[in-house]
């Protein structure tokens, strides 16, 4: 019987490209927070709420830099032009990573909860030019996004009457973070990824986009470690166990994914940027989960490598939603996601049931499940089709040739002598599935655990085309 793990191969030929490179009372003013959140996050006034306005005079904000950490000066200031003929107040807020919806007062010198103009504008012939904030942030300030907001109202209006509005709605997004690289600092350059397949010494290389999903299996153990992560690997089915997404490179050109993964060391962040080495440094030897934020991806462990990209639909979607994704991502990080197991025992012997999980991103995630739950949530793509259920995993763990064999990790095995799974089955023990996932976009159901090869075979991606090929180095 042939294995499942070599059922979604990618191909025989593997072919390497080269060329490519690198809110006046309460129950008012908490109406009007809800519609001024809305417009931060959504940017569509006219259809929230229902008139298009006529501004006269253009707002614009400048920003010192747009990713900021503690220490760093901050400085922010705003831009007026076309104010001839009109006599407005000015008001500033921000929306804070808590959602608070806060005013800046005209002393400078703090921030209100109830709707206050930062200062006058009256006719001017010239282009004003206004500061609004100048230091240097403190460390105790609250990582996170912070959405700045301006517009010039009819003299005595508040903000949120959109028919008294006589400028445009400026709009400036500020991320502080702890972290020494984001998402937000990451440019959209090709990485050629190094390609092959575990039955073949030729290797190759696809070019890599943002987006690009990287899919790794077969991995090798690592003697410095006290788990066998070989034998890890393979209690999820498949050629392929483990995802991570291409997002960019940073100013030096060093290129960058994303992922989580166990840190069975309990060292570093589970969810994680990763630098992925060129193909000169491939060969070259590193360390990961040394308690970094970022680490070095040692893509050489995996005897299986591959990638695909996002169908035009699916990718317009994506790329549409790419600062609503940054900000979920930069958030997860700073929080520290953790990782989730994807089996749960709850280490009572009197309990056989072990199930298997798939609740979303309510406690951790997985390697699979995190890139499915954050593109559907924020971006509406709904992977179908892409989860196992509890009869696939029975059948894997019983009879296929290579689960059947699979034994307990050791850090999992709470019995005094070596385990395969499938001798749980005739211990009495028996896997229980998750409740239904409910899909965001048309509330059709799904039962079952996420796993890699699924999502390789989705019709949501397709081949990354190559211009030529070349033998690979």
């Amino acid at each position: 019987m042939q294995s499942a793990r070599l059922a979604a191969r990618p191909g025989s030929i593997i072919l390497n490209t080269v060329g490519l490179y690198h809110l006046r009372h309460m129950a008012c003013l908490f109406c009007a927070m809800v519609i001024l959140f809305v417009l931060f996050q959504s940017y569509l006034l006219p259809v929230v709420f229902g008139a298009e306005p006529s501004p006269s005079a253009i707002v614009t904000f400048n920003v010192s830099a747009r990713v900021l950490r503690p220490g760093n000066e901050f400085r922010l200031g705003l831009g007026i032009s076309n104010t001839a003929d009109i006599q407005a107040d000015l008001y500033v807020a921000v929306l804070t990573p808590k959602n608070e919806l806060l005013f800046l007062a005209p002393d400078l010198n703090h921030w209100s909860s109830v709707p206050i103009a930062f200062q006058a504008v009256r006719r001017s012939q010239q282009d004003l030019a206004i500061p609004v904030i100048s230091l240097v942030l403190p460390p105790e300030i609250a990582a996170g996004e912070y959405v700045f907001a301006a517009v010039l109202t009819q003299q005595g209006s508040p903000p949120f009457q959109p028919e008294t509005w006589l400028s445009n709605v400026a709009v400036q997004k500020v991320v502080l973070t702890y972290l020494p690289l984001t998402p937000y600092e990451l440019v959209n350059e090709p990485y050629l990824f190094p390609v092959r397949l575990p039955d073949q010494d030729a290797m190759g290389y696809l070019p890599l986009n943002r987006w690009d999903i990287m899919f790794m299996g077969e991995v090798l153990d690592d003697p410095s470690t006290p788990q066998n992560e070989a034998l890890i690997s393979e209690i999820i089915p498949g050629l392929f166990n483990h995802i991570a997404v291409y997002l960019g490179r940073d100013k030096d050109g060093q290129a960058y994914g994303m992922e989580i993964t166990p840190d069975f060391t309990h060292k570093s962040h589970e969810l994680r940027l990763i630098r992925l080495p060129e193909y000169y440094e491939l060969a070259v030897p590193v360390a990961e989960n040394t308690g970094e934020p970022v680490q070095n991806k040692d893509l050489a462990q995996y005897t299986a490598r591959w990638a695909k990209r996002f169908a035009a639909e699916p990718l317009t979607e994506l790329t549409a939603a790419e600062e609503r994704l940054f900000a979920r991502m930069q958030a997860d990080m700073e929080a520290n996601l953790p990782y989730q197991m994807e089996y749960y025992w709850s280490g009572n012997f009197f309990d056989r049931a072990i199930y298997i999980v798939d609740d979303g991103l309510k406690n951790g995630a997985n390697c699979t499940d995190y890139w499915l739950s954050v593109f559907e949530e924020i971006a509406g793509i709904c992977f179908k089709g892409v989860r196992m259920n509890v009869q696939e995993a029975n059948a894997y763990f019983q009879t296929d040739p290579v689960g059947a064999n699979v034994y307990i990790p050791d850090f999992l095995n709470p019995f005094p002598t070596p385990l395969k799974i499938s001798d749980l089955f005739h211990l009495g023990f028996y896997l229980v599935e998750p409740p239904p996932h409910v899909f965001l976009c048309d509330g059709s159901q799904e039962t079952g655990l996420p796993i890699p090869d699924k999502v390789f075979a989705s019709s949501l991606l397709v081949n990354i085309p190559v211009p030529f090929c070349v033998l690979a180095p």
